[in-house]
């Protein structure tokens, strides 16, 4: 079962949980000089800067489980040899994921309760924002 604030997104060459918890927000707080409203504010008004895009999409896959070699390698292909602008969409949905409550998820990681997968599946395709229910 996945943590709060943990979203599923289709990027690069699959589906992949991504998650930012309390240790990887200061993180990229840190990486990016920026505290994390603001950031987001930057990633929803595309005033922001590349970093802030790999680094999101970075840390959100380490707090999702991936290694951080193998999420370092994953941005490196997929931030770099992509339009950026598929990635920013990604980013704000990881770092929007993070910071709200899902439908279903009654902030309640320790008894289950909520979302019963844990986890909200988001559609990432051009022109939709809308985030979906996870697939049974």
């Amino acid at each position: 079962m996945h943590k709060h604030g943990t979203v599923v997104l289709a990027w690069g060459d699959g589906e992949y949980p991504f998650r930012l918890g309390l240790a990887e927000m200061g993180e990229l707080e840190d990486k990016r000089d920026a505290g994390v409203w603001s950031l987001l504010q930057r990633l929803r008004d595309g005033e922001c800067r590349t970093q802030d895009v790999v680094e999101t999409i970075r840390l959100g896959l380490i707090g999702g489980g991936v290694t951080p070699v193998e999420a370092l390698k994953k941005v490196r292909v997929y931030c770099e040899e992509r339009p950026i602008e598929e990635s920013r969409i990604v980013a704000f949905s990881i770092l929007g994921a993070s910071m709200t409550r899902l439908p279903g998820d009654k902030g309640n990681e320790q008894s289950g309760e909520g979302d019963p997968a844990g986890t909200m599946s988001v559609s990432t395709s051009p022109g939709s924002s809308e985030a979906q229910p996870p697939s049974a």
